[in-house]
């Protein structure tokens, strides 16, 4: 089995795609639909990846909480994301269906307390020294540089090393991490260098020809007449600094009770199970258990 048919979905993204989708209401302020209906919708979408590319084997992972590491770095990390209490209700409970469906469908899934979904996809793609993550986060885009390969869903593109420079407009996969960190990162309410968004940081990175901070502290001071955007830059080393530490994926640590928990996962068998079908009529998504011999088929090539 080739690394990059290890798929693994990141369902907390996957179903705030569904939500927001299944919650739209033309000419209204942007909310959240939680419920069946999003869960549903959610189930169509994943399933139209897995008869795209047919992977061997599907993983499933959910938030469980923010890093305390990054918290306590930058408080105010990922607090635009706050909820109201019926919010946070109905994420819970989107979150528990999707996941018992994903089990009854032939996923591996996973939620370790108080760890990002982010976090524990990178611990998987170093277990596997690879594997195809799925969602539109960009920060995934620097798990590139281990093996992984990632599909965007919300532009259904398809990035491994190979395609990597044509996708970044012409920055390296080593290069990717700090050019988020120049830029910030808006989703997660971490600000970048003034002045420079992921275009400019990235323009400077191609023009000075280096990938670690080290490399571009030492090229950006040998500049003997620096223009605007190169003197900003100067002034905000430690902006830059903050965000690696907020952005890297790989700064994570994890116990070995974590870990075991993780590598047991990878270890079960799972396969489709047909009382899903039972589940889907209980929650009154009539339609889709009707329909479950035409959409389950590409759930069974897991494990295959």
């Amino acid at each position: 089995m080739h690394p990059t048919d290890h798929f693994i979905f990141d369902g907390t993204h996957v179903l705030y795609r569904a939500a927001y989708r299944t919650g739209h209401v033309p000419g209204e302020p942007q909310r959240a639909g939680w419920g069946p209906e999003c869960v549903a919708d959610a189930l169509r979408e994943i399933e139209r990846v897995l008869a795209k590319f047919q992977p061997s084997s599907g993983y499933m992972v959910f938030d469980g909480g923010k890093s305390a590491r990054r918290l306590a770095l930058f408080p105010e990390y990922k607090q635009q994301r706050n909820h109201d209490e019926v919010d946070r209700q109905g994420l819970r409970a989107s979150t528990t269906l999707l996941a018992t469906f994903a089990k009854k469908l032939g996923f591996h899934v996973l939620v370790l307390p108080g760890r990002e979904a982010d976090d524990v996809v990178a611990l998987l793609v170093r277990e596997f020294l690879g594997g195809t993550v799925v969602s539109s986060d960009q920060d995934f885009l620097q798990l590139v540089v281990r093996g992984a390969a990632v599909y965007l869903l919300s532009s259904r593109t398809f990035v491994n090393g190979m395609f990597f420079r044509e996708y970044s407009g012409g920055i390296s996969p080593t290069q990717f991490l700090l050019t988020r960190a120049m830029g910030g990162d808006v989703s997660d309410g971490i600000s970048g260098v003034p002045g420079l968004g992921y275009a400019t940081a990235s323009d400077i990175l191609k023009k000075l020809d280096v990938s670690d901070l080290p490399s571009l502290k030492a090229a950006v001071e040998a500049v003997e007449k620096p223009k605007k955007r190169l003197l900003t830059l100067r002034e905000s080393w430690a902006i830059v600094e903050r965000n690696l530490q907020l952005m890297d994926l790989s700064l994570e640590e994890f116990s070995d009770a974590e870990v075991s928990t993780v590598r047991a996962c990878m270890r079960r068998e799972v396969r489709v199970d047909p009382t899903v079908v039972d589940d889907l009529h209980k929650h009154d998504l009539h339609r889709l258990a009707h329909l479950f011999d035409s959409w389950s088929r590409p759930f069974y090539s897991l494990n295959s």
